[in-house]
């Protein structure tokens, strides 16, 4: 936008306000955004939901990604569109697998958990996607989790299980 001859903010930004007690603020579109790749194989036990670890960022528009968890930046509240592929090597026949989606340390038990894989085989990859919309303000601090059950503790698969998302909102 050219205001008096001069050009304010850049590309990929829009002119917004937050209401008549706020200034109206610069706000880049689709940011913060990250996304992330486990890079080393996990220990998952059986029976409980496990934070995903060692995930390695590959894309961090705010710098607001690190040990594997994505932390709300200053300017940064709003809606997400939040996913995750949580992939574990299943050594044992009949195992199922839940990937979630957990704010501010909970555990997704109840809400934000995605689609269950199950196993008929031992030694096969089974995987769960988690996808959802979440509404977070400055500060909220995002985990990717898995849970399995059926047997003993199972290696997440690296390469195999990412973690991401993008603001939807300006």
């Amino acid at each position: 936008i050219g205001l008096s001859g001069a050009n304010y903010g850049s590309d990929n930004q829009v002119l917004t306000s937050k209401g008549s007690s706020s200034p109206p603020e610069w706000r880049g579109i689709n940011t913060p955004a990250f996304d992330s790749y486990q890079s080393t194989a996990q220990t998952i036990n059986s029976g409980d939901w496990i934070a995903i670890s060692n995930l390695t960022e590959t894309i961090d528009t705010n710098g607001a990604f690190s040990s594997s968890t994505f932390t709300v930046p200053t300017g940064g509240q709003g809606t997400y569109f939040i996913y995750g592929y949580a992939t574990i090597d299943d050594v044992q026949a009949a195992d199922y697998v839940y990937a979630g989606i957990g704010i501010n340390g909970s555990d997704p038990t109840n809400a934000r958990r995605g689609t269950v894989a199950t196993g008929g085989a031992s030694n096969v990859r089974e995987s769960s996607v988690v996808q959802c919309m979440i509404n977070l303000s400055v500060g909220d601090v995002i985990r990717l989790y898995v849970f399995h059950n059926e047997g003993d503790p199972e290696p997440t698969e690296p390469n195999y299980t990412r973690f991401g998302g993008y603001r939807l909102s300006v």
